[in-house]
């Protein structure tokens, strides 16, 4: 009626399965220890976003001596070690490779695109401080982009320099125009 069980062809094709499942099931009863034993986000002792801590053994790997910023680590060398691990897997014939090589495509990606987003917001709070400084030479003043670091004012601006320096005041909700008069 039904094939028999065969427990070599079931060691063959999903014993890595419930390896993989082990594994991922001792990670998160580590991640949950490291969360209950931290300080409290509600008492502002931690960041209530926090990716957690890079596994000492890949903060002490070192290539050719030197050693890797956790840049590199989080977005190349953590997903790369599990994309090898992965591929083994699959060159094995066994199907949890290719989700271990999807996962550890789609981390990759992930940090990758939380880096891009923070050197953005960086930048952005340095153009911010830019503008801040060049708004009297730029707007009030009226020098081209040459002279105030490339800040240029789109639009008409009002005739009168008191009137621009007014309209200024407005720009920014700081003291910085106060050093700027």
């Amino acid at each position: 009626m039904g094939s028999e069980f065969d427990i070599l062809d079931f060691m063959l094709h999903y014993l890595t399965w419930y390896l993989y499942l082990a594994g991922f099931i001792a990670m998160c009863i580590d991640r949950r220890n490291e969360i209950k034993h931290l300080p409290s986000v509600f008492d502002f002792g931690r960041y209530s976003l926090s990716a957690g801590s890079i596994h000492p053994r890949f903060l002490d790997y070192q290539p050719y001596g030197k050693r890797l910023s956790v840049r590199t680590i989080e977005t190349m060398i953590e997903p790369g070690f599990f994309l090898l691990i992965g591929l083994v897997l699959c060159l094995l014939q066994q199907r949890i490779g290719v989700v271990i090589v999807i996962s550890s495509i789609c981390y990759s990606l992930s940090y990758l695109g939380a880096y891009h987003r923070g050197d953005n917001f960086v930048m952005d709070q340095i153009d911010e401080l830019i503008c801040n400084e060049e708004l009297t030479a730029s707007f009030i003043e009226g020098l081209a982009p040459n002279e105030t670091r490339g800040i240029n004012y789109y639009g008409r601006k009002p005739a009168d320099p008191d009137l621009r320096r007014r309209l200024a005041e407005n720009f920014i909700q700081d003291d910085d125009i106060a050093e700027a008069q």
